[in-house]
């Protein structure tokens, strides 16, 4: 912390951090001093040391408390303490003390659901993780070596989940050190380092996707459905994994998938044509699901949750049966790309980047509208049929009689 005689003028004058936050110590009281978050937010604090622990109490926030005023309550302060007083502790609430759980929540409601559009992904990783862990907390007794043994348990099964945990933990403790909880005063993720994750996508050859398809009907019926919608589809398994019955629309020749906003990685509805044998695939995990809304149901209901890679093992299970390198679900989606871009089909970009759903930067999309839904529907068929060549070893005219594929 930067300490110096603070006067009116620095006060006023003084710039936010470019991030996080910034401490300045007064040189006439001791402990007393200048909180400055990157927001602009300015508060008046006290440390000190109170049964061997650092205490923080927030006195006020400026420019409601001037400095003199703020100065003469941290003096004031120090003499509670110097007879034994406590200023924060006896002051503490479960706003200035919260449970992990209290701050977890409000972290959710005040900063997330107002800033990210992942917010109720983050919601579920805390409740999941963290929240089962650390609960009943206060959250300041939680220490670093606790969050490196919550990150190596998660790591130890998912690399990719326990680094995007870790990102949410270290933004919901920067968000509480920013908004004046006088008992938080270190984030105890800082240290903790992500686990590696594979650089770089993998795509299946030809060969590859042949051998893949053959083994697919030997998966249960459940993963066989879900590994043929990601190669049928291109779709993040995610959201596969959420496919809701009442989101696919028949029609000729195959049918919609609807993406309402909020289910799609981004923020705006996506349409993905499914084409008959991919609505096939989508029909048999119905089937199996027995009834429930959701086409891969949970077991206890409701979608089943991605984070945890549910369909490792099946995946793993699909490499070993068709004699493949390993390779995971999300590496469909690059298959896909690859093999619409490439010959024969030589699908453009800007449809292949439609069935992906991926956002188009050019200027012209804010004006133009059109959804390339006949686009996508030629490019699923065509793709449709290039897998079943692939896996045939037929020439691609001698598809053309499949049932339901133009």
């Amino acid at each position: 912390m930067t300490r110096k005689r603070l006067t009116a003028r620095f006060v006023e004058s003084v710039r936010p951090p470019k991030q996080g936050r910034a401490a300045y110590l007064d040189s006439v009281v001791r402990g007393f001093g200048l909180r400055v978050t990157s927001t602009g937010h300015k508060s008046w604090f006290l440390n000190y040391r109170k049964a061997g622990r650092m205490r923080r109490w927030t006195i006020g926030g400026y420019p409601a408390m001037p400095l003199v005023t703020a100065r003469e309550k941290a003096d004031t302060g120090l003499r509670e303490i110097a007879q034994g007083g406590d200023p924060a502790g006896g002051k503490a609430d479960s706003h200035r003390a919260p449970t992990f759980k209290q701050m977890a929540h409000a972290y959710i409601e005040r900063w997330a659901k107002p800033n990210k559009r992942t917010w109720r992904k983050d919601r579920a990783i805390i409740a999941r993780e963290l929240v089962s862990r650390f609960g009943s907390r206060k959250a300041a007794s939680i220490q670093r070596g606790e969050i490196r043994e919550a990150f190596d348990a998660v790591s130890a099964r998912a690399p990719v989940a326990a680094n995007r945990m870790l990102e949410i933990a270290k933004r919901l403790w920067n968000w509480a050190l920013e908004v004046d909880y006088p008992s938080i005063t270190a984030n105890p993720c800082t240290g903790v380092k992500k686990a590696p994750e594979r650089k770089g996508a993998r795509w299946l050859k030809p060969s590859e996707v042949a051998a893949v398809w053959a083994a697919m009907d030997a998966l249960p019926a459940r993963w066989g459905a879900f590994c043929k919608l990601c190669l049928l589809t291109g779709q993040h398994p995610g959201e596969i994994l959420a496919m809701r019955r009442d989101q696919v629309e028949r029609s000729h020749g195959g049918a919609w998938w609807i993406m309402p906003e909020g289910h799609h990685k981004a923020d705006w509805s996506h349409s993905v044509f499914l084409a008959p044998l991919a609505l096939e695939a989508f029909e048999a995990a119905c089937a199996a699901s027995r009834g429930a809304e959701h086409a891969f149901p949970a077991r206890g209901g409701g979608a089943a949750s991605p984070d945890n890679n549910p369909w490792r093992r099946a995946v793993e299970a699909l490499s070993k049966a068709a004699g493949v390198p390993r390779f995971t679900a999300r590496d469909f989606r690059p298959t896909v790309a690859t093999g619409m871009a490439s010959e024969p089909l030589s699908i453009s970009q800007a449809v292949i980047a439609k069935v992906l759903g991926h956002a188009n930067p050019a200027i012209t999309e804010t004006y133009v509208r059109h959804g390339y839904d006949g686009e996508k529907r030629r490019a699923m068929l065509s793709w449709e049929r290039r897998v079943i060549e692939i896996a045939t070893g037929e020439a691609g005219g001698k598809v053309v009689a499949m049932p339901g594929i133009a």
